[in-house]
């Protein structure tokens, strides 16, 4: 994968899971809401986080 597509994703990944913790936080009045909060918007925003640094330390520098 190239270090631009890995950055679109990672930053795809920060943003579902910010959305989710927002809507959770917010929307959800439901101890299912902390779960959601918890688990899945932890969980994208973790690995959006890690594919962001890994794409940073496999980039490749301009020749010349």
């Amino acid at each position: 994968m190239s270090s631009a597509r890995s950055f679109r994703w990672a930053v795809r990944l920060v943003f579902a899971g910010l959305l989710i913790e927002l809507v959770s936080f917010f929307g959800l009045k439901h101890p299912w809401g902390f779960m959601l909060f918890a688990v899945v918007g932890c969980t994208l925003l973790g690995a959006g986080i890690v594919l962001y640094f890994a794409s940073v330390l496999r980039r490749e520098t301009p020749s010349g």
